[in-house]
């Protein structure tokens, strides 16, 4: 109240002494001293609390998190909740028909108002397609509300298609009448001309044939087409034309990426498993706040998610999969440029932990050279010594030794283990290797579940007793059983070939068994 008595006394005086006589800048005014007002009022009110969990024993915890893509946002739920309701009760009272009788009746009067008194012939179409279209939806509850049906005789749907398609061709012929017709027959100019009554007509019908092409697209009422030739093409891109520009409304079609997953990460070095499409990079980008959980919670050293937002970016150090580093630049000048966007202390701070950084990471004898002509590992290290500006005590990598070759991902591999010392380290990869040798915990996704959860022994252990070798005579090819999954096909000097086999019973007369690795326990859960 005090902040809009203060607004008053300020302004009112600038707009009756007409100081500011016109009225977009009177509106421009307003807006902006009412904004600044609001921000002081919430920075004042408004202040957030002082988060410190402890560092040293620092946990991330997530419970019952699932993430859902495709869900509609609340306006297109709001948009809908109408829609969604006709179908799901075709008997709707009279009751019923009449608020949405009432409803439309206002919406068809205001189109019909603005229809008719704008001067601009754009927004008269536009204003009367959006008439025609209350008034079908108008006609059709008049209908169902002064002609009931019961439940034997409840309607296809094909009589309200036919007022939707009809509606908007009524309201052009009007337009027709009155802006071409009637002034062509008292020799007056015509507002609207042949040509633009063509043209308009055009794009009535687009327009209708691109929604019945998103519904059902939308509704999967139609397969898609096969590219052969450019009529394949064509139908393929008329079709993602239509979804997108007269689809918005529509349901989209819905991933599930996670489904109620519930872990907690303590000190250490801990794995992530799964094929692509499991949910590990959901989960990650999740964990570093950067998407949010459709249902379930993130607890940062017991910290709720939603009360830490402000914070989360100093306990996090997070490096996905694709990042973007300058060629320009040199690897020192990238960390100073960071470190001062981190607000890391005053100049020699900076300086003294962009040095310690790069010399831990082993680029200190390469910090004054540009990024461009650094190697695929080298880059990895320059973005992890990013990732450390912060001293976060969570650190999140995402598919980091991808495109490595061996000694790089054994030295990034080290890397990350000695990083693990203090902290919480949640390390992703497809490299079942990298797990076995480096982190005492791993989980294994599949499907956005987690299928395991425990040390990288017993995930192999869960292959006990499925694991077999069998060695391929030259010329000769495996006749396993049928339920047998060859995991690896190694040749030999002679022509032949030694095979390892998993199998619940003995595969081949001559296999015998092995000794399960990481490899054979995790193909064991994600086949």
């Amino acid at each position: 109240k005090k902040a809009i008595e203060a607004f008053s006394r300020e302004l009112a005086p600038l707009i009756l002494t007409e100081q500011i006589n016109a009225f977009s800048w009177q509106i421009t005014t307003t807006v902006l001293v009412a904004g600044i007002l609001l921000w002081l009022a919430v920075r004042w009110f408004h202040r957030p609390p002082d988060l410190q969990p402890a560092t040293q024993g620092m946990t991330i915890e997530t419970r019952y998190l699932s993430k859902i893509y495709g869900l509609p946002s609340p306006i297109v739920r709001a948009w809908r909740a109408g829609v969604e309701f006709a179908h799901k009760h075709p008997l709707r009272s009279p009751r019923d028909a009449f608020e949405l009788l009432t409803t439309y009746g206002v919406l068809l009067s205001v189109s019909a108002y603005l229809a008719t008194n704008l001067q601009t012939l754009i927004w008269q179409l536009l204003f009367g397609y959006i008439g025609a279209a209350c008034c079908s939806r108008f006609v059709i509850e008049l209908r169902n509300l002064l002609l009931p049906v019961t439940g034997a005789q409840i309607r296809t749907g094909i009589s309200d298609m036919g007022i939707r398609m009809l509606s908007p061709w009524l309201a052009l012929a009007a337009f027709v009448m009155a802006y071409t017709v009637l002034p062509w027959q008292d020799g007056e100019s015509q507002r609207l001309t042949p040509v633009a009554v063509i043209l308009v007509a055009l794009l009535t019908g687009i327009v209708q044939l691109g929604r019945r092409t998103a519904v059902r697209n939308a509704g999967k009422m139609i397969a898609d087409a096969q590219v052969i030739g450019w009529s394949g093409r064509f139908r393929n891109l008329w079709r993602r034309f239509s979804l997108l520009v007269f689809g918005l409304d529509l349901p989209k079609p819905q991933i599930e990426a996670l489904d109620s997953v519930s872990f907690k990460a303590e000190q250490g070095m801990i794995g992530i498993l799964g094929p692509n499409g499991a949910g590990k990079t959901t989960l990650l980008r999740m964990l570093a706040s950067v998407l949010d959980p459709t249902l379930g919670t993130i607890h940062y050293g017991g910290i709720l998610k939603r009360q830490s937002d402000l914070y989360v970016s100093r306990w996090i150090g997070y490096l996905p999969q694709d990042f973007g580093l300058p060629d320009h630049l040199t690897a020192s000048e990238y960390l100073d440029y960071f470190a001062l966007l981190y607000q890391v202390g005053d100049r020699q701070e900076r300086r003294r932990r962009v040095d310690t950084l790069l010399q831990e990471v082993g680029l200190s004898e390469r910090m004054h050279e540009r990024i461009s002509g650094y190697s695929g590992g080298m880059r990895q290290r320059v973005a992890v010594a990013r990732t450390l500006l912060r001293q976060p005590p969570i650190i999140i990598v995402d598919e980091p030794t991808v495109g490595l070759d061996p000694r790089e991902r054994i030295r990034f591999r080290n890397l990350l283990s000695k990083l693990a010392e203090g902290r919480v380290v949640l390390f992703s990869t497809h490299v079942v290797e990298d797990v076995a040798v480096s982190c005492g915990r791993v989980i294994v996704f599949n499907k956005g579940k987690i299928r395991y959860d425990g040390s990288p022994a017993g995930l192999a252990g869960l292959a006990a007793g499925t694991t077999w070798e069998l060695r391929l005579a030259p010329g000769t090819g495996p006749e396993l059983a049928a339920d047998s999954k060859i995991v690896d096909q190694v040749p030999e000097a002679d022509g032949g070939a030694r095979i390892r086999v998993l199998c619940g019973r003995q595969p081949h007369a001559d296999a015998r068994p092995l000794e399960p690795c990481i490899e054979d326990g995790y193909l064991q859960l994600v086949k």
